[in-house]
């Protein structure tokens, strides 16, 4: 008797190994094995089990690790992804099964992940249009009927209520839950605002997680011990025990799409698979959904939900464009500056929005023209200024700043161009001591940053959040009132055929940020 074999974090597809009798009766297709590769012992799974085998010569089983290990749905989905983008089984499997798992047991000490986030809340009441969508939703998930669903909502319009809403329902009829936000920053928002729902179903499993802890969530969330799943793209993936509902939040998000490594898969098309291979529903919910979904929308292979008013009928922020030629020389224009100090002398928070980290987008030599570029990529390196660095945004590539010119020897250099610590020196200008708080990925490196961020500026601890995309999305500061866009049309002119479309969705994203409260 023969079985292919799919061995994760490997770039290999299905091997076929035989076993004998006495494993025949425990070995299902799913089940974990230790087997031989290039005479090291290592872990697969079984895809397929067959009679015989037009290999000449099959290696043995090993051993049986573990019989029902990987849902035969998964092996399902992670076939799909390898065919679909064009990668190995064994890489679309690695997706699905972390290192270290096989055999692992949880401690059944371990706290979840959302417990201590907040205190459990009254759910609000609902408008008419979240009741219709959330009614229309509903139908499909009480009948296990795979349906795409557009949630098509204006920022504050409670698209995060419905989604609530939907999946009380989903664990009262005993069902799972998966939710996908765009980055893991994302994360403690989203905790806190569900641990006040389900406070004792809830986990966050991401990539940035401890080993240790990540072997722990991953084998719990297998054991159906937790049934609402938080996280990032990777989250997709999760082991959940009957899955009902996966909602794709912010689904025009790029950071949905793998580009770091294969197979370069979009969470979001991966997710409307998985629920149709399990008899799911989906939600796709943005304030503007990606043209491709709107598309879907209109030609009914998905069904269209809209909430087209905010709650409390609250007004959308007025949006002024201030053309900056006549301050070519200003980081700010007057009129941000007037209104970022009107708002001192309240309570109100205020963010600022750039899409640019560093300081200054590069250094030119005045005597020669010398520009420093990354030795790899041949782009100019973005100059950080409290880390005296010169940085490839693309490759990573890192060099110390020169006092003098590498070509001429010079000494004076132009710092031309605009990023986020710029922008956080240039405020300190306006407003004095006035506690500043500033979001992008340099800030953000260590474990748990996000989260205190985060927690700060929701707790008032500072006035003005300044961040890179981060800021646009998903967040719900009822105080801030002030969102300003520094060189809001940049975006516009990268060499990508979506750069209108994007700069539309950010610039749309980040102005929702303001008004969200009773101001």
């Amino acid at each position: 008797m023969f079985a292919d074999i799919v061995i994760p974090h490997t770039k290999l597809d299905e091997l076929t190994y035989s076993y004998d009798e006495k494993l025949a009766q425990m070995i299902k297709v799913g089940s974990a094995v230790k087997v031989e590769l290039r005479r090291k012992k290592v872990t697969g799974i079984v895809v397929r089990k067959k009679e015989t085998s037009t290999v000449p010569y099959t290696k043995p089983i090993l051993v049986l690790i573990e019989p029902d290990f990987c849902d035969q749905r998964l092996l399902r989905l992670t076939n799909w992804v390898s065919k679909y983008y064009v990668a190995s089984w064994g890489e679309s499997l690695t997706l699905a099964i972390p290192k270290g798992v096989y055999g692992y047991k949880p401690k059944r000490d371990l706290a979840s992940s959302s417990s201590g986030l907040a205190k459990p809340g009254r759910a609000p009441i609902l408008t008419w249009e979240q009741r219709q969508a959330v009614r229309r939703i509903l139908l499909n998930l009480r009948t296990n009927t795979f349906r795409v669903f557009l949630l098509f909502g204006i920022t504050g319009s409670g698209k995060t209520e419905v989604y609530l809403r939907v999946i009380e329902e989903a664990l009262r009829t005993n069902k799972s839950a998966i939710v996908l936000v765009p980055e893991i920053s994302l994360t403690p928002f989203y905790l806190e605002r569900f641990a006040q729902r389900f406070p004792n179903e809830l986990i966050c499993l991401h990539s940035a997680l401890l080993a240790s802890k990540r072997k722990e969530y991953w084998q719990r969330i297998r054991n159906g011990e937790f049934r609402v799943v938080v996280g990032p793209r990777s989250t997709v993936f999760a082991p959940v025990k009957n899955l009902g509902l996966i909602v794709v939040d912010e689904e025009h998000d790029s950071s949905y799409k793998e580009k770091d490594r294969n197979p370069h898969y979009n969470a979001r098309d991966v997710a409307i698979m998985r629920a149709k291979f399990e008899n799911s529903v989906v939600i796709l919910g943005s304030a503007t959904p990606a043209i491709e979904s709107f598309y879907n929308a209109q030609n009914k292979r998905y069904e269209l939900l809209n909430l087209k008013s905010r709650i409390d009928k609250r007004p959308l922020p007025k949006a002024l464009i201030v053309d900056m030629k006549r301050y070519k020389d200003m980081v700010f224009s007057p009129l941000l500056v007037a209104e970022i100090r009107a708002r001192l002398k309240t309570d109100e928070q205020m963010i600022l929005f750039l899409n640019r980290r560093g300081f200054a987008r590069f250094v030119l030599c005045v005597a020669c023209g010398f520009v420093p570029k990354c030795r790899f990529c041949g782009v100019p390196l973005v100059f950080h200024k409290p880390e005296k660095l010169l940085c490839c945004h693309f490759c990573k590539y890192q060099t110390a700043i020169f006092d003098n010119c590498p070509n001429c020897l010079g000494s004076d250099f132009l710092y031309q161009g605009v990023g986020t610590q710029k922008v956080e020196n240039e405020l300190k200008r306006v407003v004095g001591k006035v506690p500043i708080i500033r979001m992008d990925r340099d800030t953000t490196r260590k474990r748990g940053m996000h989260e205190k961020l985060y927690k700060s500026f929701a707790e008032g601890q500072a006035k003005i959040l300044v961040g890179t995309q981060i800021v646009t999305k998903g967040f719900d500061f009822p105080k801030v009132t002030l969102s300003g866009v520094i060189s809001a049309d940049t975006a516009l002119n990268l060499p990508d055929f979506r750069s209108a479309e994007r700069t539309f969705q950010m610039l749309t994203q980040i102005v929702g940020r303001a008004g969200r409260g009773e101001r």
